[in-house]
């Protein structure tokens, strides 16, 4: 077997995403959680404590999001049949992500848990002409991103 490069693993790496992002409508919606997530605490004011506790939600989301695609691929590899071990695999998979999604809902309520902040963060939002348009195209664009976008063809 012959040795690849750091650089060629950092290349099949980044492809790994950019495949995710593609082609998974699930892993788009993780990351438009993220974004939204980054974006809201910045206006909402947490510490650097908080954001880190953020920062290991949204990455364990978005990595068993990406260990479920790897492993519904490799099974998809080996069978196309219904088969109760394949079944046991994406299953267990999706259950994964499904912990990990609760445990980053569970992070979320503890940190934005002042509603008092949450308000008055939604108020900026809509505080302006400017800005109430600026959080409307980002809804769209992130509804589109999430549903309406297609991969050119060859992707």
């Amino acid at each position: 077997m012959t040795k690849i490069t750091l650089r060629e693993s950092l290349r099949h790496a980044i492809d790994g995403i950019g495949r995710c992002l593609v082609h998974e409508r699930n892993f788009r919606i993780h990351t438009v959680a993220a974004v939204t997530v980054v974006l809201f605490a910045w206006l909402y004011g947490v510490d650097t404590g908080q954001r880190a506790l953020l920062a290991v939600a949204v990455a364990t989301v978005m990595t068993m999001e990406m260990m479920n695609t790897a492993i519904e691929a490799v099974v998809d590899l080996i069978t196309q049949e219904k088969n109760v071990y394949a079944k046991i695999a994406k299953d267990v998979a999706a259950g994964m992500v499904l912990l990990a999604a609760l445990f980053a809902v569970g992070i979320a309520v503890i940190v934005f848990h002042d509603w008092t902040r949450i308000v008055d963060v939604i108020g900026r939002l809509f505080s302006s002409w400017w800005s109430g348009l600026l959080t409307a195209v980002y809804a769209g664009a992130a509804v589109w991103f999430i549903f309406g976008w297609k991969p050119h063809s060859g992707s």
